[in-house]
């Protein structure tokens, strides 16, 4: 837990030396600990799992990542982190259950959640100050202005990026900035496959993981040589029903944002092994062994 809330505190003093967002004013303790407050509650609540959702023709495809709590944590350390003391108004774009729009509400944010598939309505548990709305980015009718917009793994689904980046960029204040955290899909191929594969936990029978799906199967040593293939070609299929690559976001962002944060981060070690950690993946990926599959970003409009 110690360690815990130092990384915390140092990610979020980093903020006010970051790159010419957040407006670059001196935080107090005083709200530092209150941030940390925020946190802390947060992180008291059970986490359930985390769901992505992707299109199937007319329906949908739903996986879990194994490990909720460790993805849930990294991703509310960093969107807190970025966006500074309290309070602020945050769009959450693509909510889901609403984990991390809770998380931020705690932290003393005031917090538009939206989500076509998003809770339908608030529930007893629902801070005053976060205002769910079942709507996509598109037709949200609230003009803004918002402080931060945080999009976490739902631009590689948005049907219309421009569209929605346009709308995006419209609803942000002067000083505001867009955090993203996404799913570089197109890089889980070859080696990384192969790597990701041989260190998936032991399935409960009749169970199959998003990543044996998209790889090809467990198999052994002789049939992992073709996962990598498999995987290029599943993800291609992802390509074909319009899913958009880490290239076309990162070229969209880039075309209507200033890029102040980015960075390739693990993604996959949630439904690896128990003795699989994040800092395994992070050694891999700096030791070019595997591709990372996962980015962090920040901008601020152009």
């Amino acid at each position: 837990m110690f360690i815990h809330v130092f990384n915390i505190i140092v990610e979020y003093c980093g903020v006010n030396r970051a790159n010419g967002f957040g407006g670059g004013k001196r935080e107090t303790w005083r709200v530092l600990v209150g941030r940390l407050t925020g946190v802390l509650k947060a992180r008291g609540r059970r986490v359930g799992a985390l769901v992505v959702v992707r299109k199937k023709g007319s329906g949908s495809e739903v996986d879990t990542v194994g490990d909720a709590a460790a993805w849930q944590r990294r991703v509310e350390e960093f969107v807190l982190g970025r966006i500074g003391g309290a309070p602020a108004r945050v769009l959450e774009v693509g909510c889901g259950e609403g984990e991390l729009a809770r998380a931020l509400a705690h932290a003393g944010h005031s917090v538009t959640a939206i989500d076509p598939r998003g809770p339908e309505r608030a529930s007893e548990r629902t801070p005053e100050n976060l205002v769910f709305q079942r709507v996509g980015i598109e037709d949200l009718p609230d003009p803004g202005p918002f402080d931060y917009v945080v999009a976490v793994l739902s631009l590689h689904h948005v049907e219309d990026l421009s569209k929605a980046l346009d709308k995006v960029a419209g609803l942000l204040a002067a000083d505001g900035a867009l955090i993203v955290f996404e799913f570089a899909w197109e890089r889980l191929e070859g080696a990384t496959a192969e790597w990701a594969l041989g260190r998936l936990p032991a399935a409960p029978s009749g169970h199959t993981s998003w990543l044996e799906r998209c790889c090809g199967g467990r198999g052994g040593e002789r049939g992992r040589r073709d996962h990598g293939d498999h995987a290029e070609a599943h993800f291609a299929g992802w390509g074909e029903e319009g899913f958009h690559d880490s290239r076309m976001m990162r070229g969209e962002l880039e075309r209507r944002f200033v890029e102040r944060w980015f960075e390739w981060v693990p993604y996959l070690y949630p439904d690896l092994a128990d003795e699989v950690s994040e800092a395994d993946e992070s050694a891999a990926i700096e030791a070019g062994y595997i591709n990372a599959t996962g980015f962090r970003y920040v901008g601020t409009v152009a």
